[in-house]
């Protein structure tokens, strides 16, 4: 999956383990797991199943555990936001780089005001 880039959006991943030191989720670490990705790592003890998101800031940055909730009958949320953008907005340093393309139109200028033309 990381060598085909199927971690990042659109794909939604739920990884299904019954231990939480398993070497399958050790290769989780060195995947390119980034913010826009969705993986949930479920975690198995006894009859209750914990929720927890993994991604990464960057490539080579290390992996930010966040619990998304458990499992035991029902599911209970404990997210803060549902929204992915607002749990993930601690980029811990790590710069971003965007642009910002304007375009000049005819319809973008009937909204100015008159005296501005």
């Amino acid at each position: 999956a990381s060598s085909n880039n199927l971690f990042s959006a659109p794909y939604r991943w739920l990884v299904i383990t019954s231990r939480a030191n398993n070497t399958n989720v050790d290769l989780l670490h060195s995947s390119p797991i980034l913010t826009d990705s969705d993986l949930v790592l479920a975690t198995r003890t006894g009859d209750l199943v914990k929720l927890t998101e993994l991604h990464k800031v960057s490539a080579n940055g290390s992996m930010i555990w966040t619990p998304r909730g458990y499992y035991n009958g029902s599911v209970v949320d404990v997210r803060a936001h549902r929204e992915l953008y607002r749990r993930r907005r601690d980029l811990r340093g790590h710069a971003i780089t965007m642009s910002n393309v304007i375009q000049d139109s005819n319809t973008t200028r009937l909204h100015l005001p008159r005296e501005d033309r």
